[in-house]
């Protein structure tokens, strides 16, 4: 008999398979989209919602007046559901596993960082997470998910790994130097605070992890977006996106 290493914050599949009526394969749970920080300023948007069958992508628009969405999805493994703000923002995010409670399930960004990458991998373990455990243990360490060690969470997930010392925390980065044009500018990361620069070409001091950020400046209709990587910081602007 092989042995099989199993981690605690894994569902055991076999618990949940077995059932002959088709109907009684999937369950109906209601998923609702917060509010983005932009859209507090009066602002709407509309979502890109994706979720995984299996390994198959499914996924569906949601306009700027719905904040809720019912979906029909597996009861036998890890449901990762995402909902991209503008079709390509950070995204709000959650999972439905077999052990999961109740049928309302309230994305957010900091399970948005788990869902997207856990739903991207493709791999076998990813569906057998159990994903309330692990936003559980990086709350533990972490309060803004953004500066999670992704590398060392996808090595476990591949090596069917995946526990406590699978959550590593990263420091952010200084970033300096960046002009932005003077008004309020609004983070997308729930976590920043909004802030005001008063002359134009004055450069703010930020606090990055790696990957992209995106900042809005509503009375300029403007989005910045800066880029943190190895290799540097980059800097982009394009025109605002926001209805």
């Amino acid at each position: 008999m092989k042995n099989i290493a199993v981690a605690a914050v894994l569902v055991v599949l076999s618990l949940y398979v077995g059932c002959s009526a088709e109907k009684s394969l999937h369950r109906t749970v209601q998923v609702v989209i917060p509010l983005h920080p932009w859209e507090e300023d009066k602002t709407s948007m509309w979502y890109d919602l994706v979720w995984n069958e299996g390994t198959s992508m499914k996924s569906v628009f949601v306009d700027n007046s719905t904040r809720t969405v019912s979906l029909n999805i597996p009861k036998s493994q890890t449901t990762y559901i995402c909902a991209y703000p503008l079709g390509s923002l950070k995204p709000f995010g959650g999972a439905v596993t077999p052990l999961s409670q109740g049928n309302v399930f309230v994305l957010d960004q900091d399970k948005g960082v788990l869902a997207e990458l856990l739903q991207t991998l493709e791999h076998p373990s990813a569906l057998h997470v159990n994903f309330e455990k692990l936003v559980e243990n990086a709350a533990l360490i972490l309060e803004d998910y953004s500066l999670l060690d992704t590398e060392t969470l996808i090595e476990d997930v591949y090596n069917g790994t995946l526990g406590k010392t699978s959550l590593v925390g990263t420091e952010p980065m200084k970033v300096t130097g960046l002009e932005f044009y003077s008004g309020t500018w609004i983070p997308e990361n729930v976590h920043s605070e909004s802030f005001y620069v008063d002359t134009d070409g004055k450069t703010p001091v930020l606090y990055l992890p790696q990957g992209v950020h995106r900042f809005l400046c509503p009375e300029r209709d403007l989005e910045i977006r800066i880029v943190v990587s190895s290799d540097g910081v980059y800097k982009y602007e394009r025109p605002s996106e926001m209805v």
